[in-house]
């Protein structure tokens, strides 16, 4: 009889939903673009300083426009819809969300390199006409490294959805001294994913020109059950974005 290991990769993650309201003020809506994509990549850079880094970058984009004074409509999807980041670190199994991405490659995905991939989108001409501007639809990190606040070299999961047991998951150390570890192409979910959405949401409205909305996955129960060992990271993570003016939903 096997033994269940202390730790464990869900069948489905567990979501943890936020949302932020942003005012345009004197802004054009293509210069309000870069602001709520600056939040959205704040939040994640604040993720990464401790809890879960990425490991490739997305973000998706529509050309809109103003009619009848409703800015925001009559919307293409133009050719070069699609951005994707990679870097040295990035797993050879990982990939884009979709086909026929912008592919870039960064020496490192951080907080800098995803706003500027994040901004070329914006700033990309391509099937953009007078009167037209480029809105972010979705960002997204499918694939994550996270921190392990244990001392070992390896970390004993159960891959609940491949019915997998004991897989030894390698950690690795990084300069500060800290421990870190990502799937490994040995089970099916990352510790962490993240999507983004733009000009959406469920909070009231009240004096904010549009929503953004983050989900936090986490597919592995060593940052999920109450008494696990990387639970205090992950809501030490949560209150930090809350002082940023992130709101659970």
């Amino acid at each position: 009889m096997i033994t269940p290991a202390e730790h464990w990769v869900y069948k489905d993650s567990k979501g943890i939903a936020l949302e932020r309201g942003h005012k345009r003020g004197d802004l054009s809506w293509q210069a309000f673009e870069r602001v709520t994509a600056r939040s959205v990549i704040g939040a994640l850079g604040e993720l990464s300083r401790d809890l879960a880094r990425p490991l490739e970058f997305g973000i998706t984009r529509l050309v809109v426009e103003e009619i009848d004074g409703i800015p925001g409509i009559g919307g293409h999807v133009p050719a070069r819809w699609n951005w994707y980041l990679t870097s040295p670190d990035t797993p050879s199994y990982a990939h884009s969300a979709y086909v026929d991405s912008v592919e870039a490659e960064a020496e490192t995905i951080d907080e800098a390199s995803m706003f500027e991939l994040a901004a070329r989108a914006l700033d990309d001409p391509d099937d953009v006409s007078d009167g037209q501007w480029v809105e972010w639809q979705e960002m997204y990190v499918h694939d994550t490294m996270a921190r392990v606040p244990l001392q070992a070299d390896h970390l004993v999961v159960d891959d609940h959805d491949n019915r997998n047991a004991d897989v030894h998951i390698p950690l690795i150390p990084v300069d500060d001294g800290t421990l870190w570890a990502h799937r490994a192409d040995m089970v099916t979910w990352p510790p962490f994913s993240m999507q983004a959405y733009n000009h959406t949401g469920h909070l009231d409205h009240g004096d904010f020109d549009t929503f953004t909305q983050l989900i936090i996955s986490v597919g592995w129960s060593l940052w999920w059950e109450k008494e696990a060992p990387g639970r205090a990271i992950l809501d030490r993570a949560l209150d930090r974005l809350q002082a940023q003016g992130w709101t659970p939903t």
